[in-house]
């Protein structure tokens, strides 16, 4: 399983997760590719580097590398960035047998023109994280990224619709980072038969989760619930 670790506090709700998972028998690998203390790597990231790199773990899964293979398949979730990511991979490859996404994004071309303009003039695009007050850099080998493959390895549409296995789309409605109506979006491209949304009233982004994380709460308990369900119900 893999997530996109946006936001500190996520870390240690996935960790909540983990154990949970390991209580029904199921193998969890997390995944975390930027940290907030390597501000440098967040810079150079790319999304076609984040799929390469979950390809990669996929694959060094199947060959052992972690010393277990899981009898049941593979599931991937992801939140926020992570899920977008998931979504492109896990519509791509056999391995997978179901996919959750938490507060997905349903578009990566999330940028105006006027950002876009000053992105490619100085180089580099700064964005504050509202809950560190980190201002982060983003470089323009995003932009490019983004740009070149939007119609391609980036369509998270295309990957949606051409998706023929178990999806759970799961998103606050009170989400400011990345509105319930993305998800309401993705839900429109899937493939009824296989997939569910599944709003969580009174909640944002990261599901009532603070940073330092404090504990769980009945919104979480509600999502990881729903979640474990979803993967012990697909992947056999």
């Amino acid at each position: 399983m893999y997530t996109d670790l946006k936001d500190l506090k996520i870390g240690d709700m996935f960790l909540t997760q983990h154990n949970i998972l390991l209580k029904r028998d199921l193998l969890f690998l997390l995944l975390s590719l930027v940290e907030f203390d390597e501000l440098d790597k967040f810079a150079k990231n790319t999304f076609s580097l984040e799929i390469s790199e979950l390809n990669e773990l996929i694959s060094a899964y199947k060959e052992g590398f972690f010393g277990k293979i899981a009898e049941k398949g593979i599931g991937l979730l992801g939140h926020s960035r992570g899920g977008a990511i998931s979504l492109l991979v896990g519509s791509e490859r056999e391995e997978v047998k179901a996919v959750c996404t938490w507060a997905s994004l349903a578009k990566l071309d999330r940028y105006s023109e006027r950002q876009k303009v000053e992105w490619r003039n100085k180089g580099y695009l700064e964005v504050l994280n509202t809950r560190t007050k980190q201002l982060m850099r983003l470089n323009v080998s995003l932009l490019d990224d983004i740009e070149k493959n939007k119609e391609g390895s980036l369509n998270i549409e295309t990957a949606v619709k051409s998706m023929r296995k178990p999806l759970l789309l799961a998103h606050g409605i009170n989400d400011l980072a990345v509105p319930v109506s993305e998800a309401e979006i993705l839900y429109d491209w899937a493939n009824k038969k296989q997939s569910e949304i599944y709003k969580i009233f009174a909640t944002g982004h990261t599901f009532d989760v603070k940073h330092p994380f404090e504990g769980s709460n009945k919104k979480l308990d509600s999502l990881l619930e729903k979640t474990n369900n979803f993967f012990k119900s697909n992947l056999s």
